[in-house]
């Protein structure tokens, strides 16, 4: 379709009305630009990793075909379970099993809004139990082809599903980036990491965002997941900029705030205290050496919650063990030249840090696979009060 008419269509569909304060939505036709998106993490809320099987659900799925066990992948189980593991930080939405989404109140109320007939919403409890959760799953309704698979790779004779689907080697294509009616949508066709058998790494279904609602979502100061970091859609259109614009505008007030935390001042005082002592003296390497080791344990205790198992935001899988790169300088993105101590670390290289130069110490999260450094707390005593 020429440019040309996408933009009218474009241009057709970005009308927005208010009535009683909820934005409604004229659609008209409309392409829109949508991206593979990815979490901020390698962990799952509803997966387990052990070490023979890779993102093993803790939810049930139904079994469709007898022969290889292959699951009903269309059909959500029900009730619907996180791992017992998390906690409920200022993340508000995350890539959940198969492509679907799970989401904060705050976005479940906005998604509801602005995306009518796109998601179904289901609770969440934590895994085994009937606790309710702050978490809802949006399941995704609809679906684009992302890929094939090679002739050559073998199938079940029952079900005709294949046996495995490696989206790199074993496919003829994949698309990461592409064109949809929709701002949000999965892959129909399913891959697994596993080349030969896909019951040793599960199966997964790609989500897709357009790119106006990645951009919303940054907007709205709402974390979790992030845009494929190889996308060539780098920049939103003018058109999507409008219509980012118009709905933040038309949303109710109490929607664009973040989930925030409180703190306990005592806690805050104690551990920003300690963090300026080791800044002062990590900057003596010649002297004090003692003192320093000092309070380098004193401040891993505290964040270790007295040495108790580090629970840190969406992830458990990280630990501290040793404040590293105290003298390392950043230059990535907009974060020019800081100076930044590196806290906690998981196996797959992705860390956290605080800036030490600045007298709040503003926590930065990197993501590996996006290649992402972003600030996602504003300081250190916000990023640690559900541990300490």
């Amino acid at each position: 379709m020429p440019q040309r008419i996408k933009n009218m269509l474009t241009k057709y569909f970005c009308r927005h009305t208010i009535k009683n304060r909820i934005v409604i939505l004229i659609r008209g036709r409309c392409i829109l630009k949508i991206s593979l998106i990815t979490n901020g993490s390698d962990d799952s809320m509803d997966c387990n990793t052990t070490d023979t099987i890779h993102d093993t659900p803790i939810n049930k799925y139904e079994i469709k075909c007898a022969l290889c066990n292959f699951p009903d992948i269309d059909k959500t189980p029900e009730p619907y379970y996180i791992r017992k593991r998390f906690t409920y930080s200022n993340i508000e939405i995350f890539k959940a099993n198969l492509g679907d989404l799970l989401l904060s109140e705050r976005l479940k109320t906005i998604f509801s809004i602005l995306f009518q007939g796109q998601l179904e919403f289901k609770p969440v409890y934590i895994e085994n139990t009937s606790i309710k959760t702050k978490w809802w799953l949006g399941i995704v309704k609809n679906f684009v082809v992302t890929g094939e698979i090679k002739d050559e790779v073998p199938r079940c004779r029952l079900c005709l599903e294949p046996l495995h689907w490696h989206p790199g080697s074993q496919s003829k294509y994949r698309l990461e980036d592409l064109e949809s009616d929709f701002d949000i949508v999965k892959g129909k066709n399913w891959h697994s990491l596993d080349e030969k058998d896909w019951k040793k790494s599960w199966i997964k279904r790609d989500a897709f965002f357009s790119k106006r609602l990645i951009e919303l979502l940054k907007k709205l100061k709402a974390k979790g997941i992030y845009q494929y970091a190889f996308s060539p859609i780098k920049k939103a259109s003018k058109e999507d900029k409008e219509w980012i614009q118009h709905t933040y505008n038309a949303l109710p007030s109490d929607l664009k705030v973040p989930i925030t935390l409180s703190f306990d001042e005592n806690k805050k005082s104690l551990l920003i205290q300690k963090i300026k002592d080791f800044g002062i003296f990590s900057e003596k390497q010649h002297e004090n050496k003692s003192i320093k080791i000092k309070y380098e344990h004193e401040i891993i205790a505290l964040l270790k919650k007295l040495d108790k198992p580090l629970q840190l935001t969406y992830d458990p899988d990280y630990s501290v063990d040793i404040l590293e790169n105290w003298e390392c300088y950043y230059d990535i993105s907009d974060i020019k030249r800081a100076r930044f101590i590196n806290f906690a670390f998981d196996q797959y290289g992705n860390y956290y840090s605080f800036d030490k130069n600045n007298k709040d110490f503003p926590v930065y999260h990197f993501n590996h696979e996006a290649f992402v450094l972003e600030q996602i707390y504003n300081s250190i005593y916000e990023f640690f009060d559900v541990l300490l």
